[in-house]
């Protein structure tokens, strides 16, 4: 049987935060929570493997979304790589422990 892709509720319930935070963070507005309670986000979202869907906009519609800007980085959970989360505003590495 075929695992299911993490999704934002299962970091959001690894993580004690809502969607709503993760999202946020993750979208670039990192007052919406403390240092230690990204780097919970970040460590919940390295864990299960959770990458953001891809949000598509139709042209002249304003900016890309988060996953449409950069997505990259290892799928190999084992490998020790890193997974790289860029908006205009700002990039956040997920290092894989």
């Amino acid at each position: 049987m075929r695992s299911r892709k993490p999704t934002l509720e299962d970091v959001a319930a690894i993580a004690g935060v809502s969607q709503a935070t993760i999202s946020r963070l993750l979208n670039g507005h990192t007052e919406v929570c403390t240092p230690e309670t990204a780097q919970r986000i970040y460590d919940a979202i390295a864990t299960l493997g959770y990458v953001p869907p891809v949000k598509r906009t139709r042209p002249g519609r304003g900016k890309p979304s988060l996953a449409e800007t950069s997505n990259t980085g290892s799928e190999n959970e084992n490998d020790g790589g890193t997974t790289e989360f860029r908006t205009e505003e700002t990039t956040s590495l997920i290092t894989r422990k």
